[in-house]
């Protein structure tokens, strides 16, 4: 349901994701220590500054990426299947946002209400940077 959430808040803000932009901010955002982070309004944060203050939760951020990868399909699948989102060459489009919003809703975690918060701040703080610079700055490998 975390990936649901995270879903649900970046096509809420943008309409659209990218498949490989949602893998990649899943890592910082299943963790507590970034999510938490992320939750202090006061901070201003770039990507370089938040690895850069998070080198622990990085180190090992290509091993949570792959071990991750099948939580992103598996939810983009169940998603498809209730016709909630489409796909397209790799994006991730709203098809009925009611969807998303009953699923989530529904799960009443705190913990994803606070992922949903970062994750909304995260792609702030992203929306202007190349992805796949942001990929070999978290040296990921495919």
């Amino acid at each position: 349901m975390l990936v649901v959430g995270i879903i649900r808040v970046a096509l809420r803000k943008f309409g659209s994701i990218e498949i490989s932009e949602l893998a990649l901010l899943l890592p910082m955002l299943l963790d507590d220590k970034i999510v938490k982070l992320l939750q202090n309004e006061n901070l201003e944060y770039k990507v370089g500054n938040l690895i850069m203050h998070n080198n622990l939760s990085l180190a090992n951020y290509n091993d949570r990426y792959l071990s991750l990868l099948p939580l992103v399909y598996e939810a983009v699948s169940l998603l498809l299947d209730v016709d909630a989102i489409g796909l397209e060459n790799g994006q991730i489009t709203v098809s009925k946002l009611e969807i998303l919003d009953e699923m989530t809703e529904k799960s009443q975690s705190k913990r994803l209400n606070l992922i949903c918060i970062a994750a909304e701040r995260l792609l702030n703080i992203i929306a202007n940077d190349n992805l796949s610079r942001l990929y070999t700055v978290l040296k990921i490998e495919l």
